[in-house]
């Protein structure tokens, strides 16, 4: 019964921290809110701050939405492998007849 509840517990408790952190807006990051604008440079000509071509997608990356899709793939990947280890457990368990050795 205590290795049920340990295992509960380890699966449950993520949750309840994780929960909180999805119900951030992220529109109200700083990051989101900058203005890029072309710089002057002398006599009338202007340096454009973004790249053009394959490097352009860097001026409309949103660091914060990347960082926080790579965190919630992250937590999925593990409570996926939580989940599998734990019906891995209970496979062998059944297997081994409730004897201690045989898991």
């Amino acid at each position: 019964m205590k290795k049920i509840i340990i295992s509960l517990t380890t699966l449950i408790a993520p949750l309840a921290v994780v929960a909180p952190a999805f119900a951030v807006n992220s529109n109200v990051s700083a990051l989101n809110n900058v203005a890029i604008s072309p710089i002057p440079a002398s006599a009338g000509t202007t340096i454009q701050p973004c790249a053009s071509g394959a490097f352009s997608i860097l001026c409309t990356a949103n660091l914060t939405s990347a960082v926080g899709s790579f965190i919630t793939i992250a937590f999925v990947l593990a409570l996926l492998i939580a989940l599998a280890y734990l019906i891995w457990g209970g496979i062998r368990w059944i297997l081994s007849r409730g004897e201690k050795e045989g898991v």
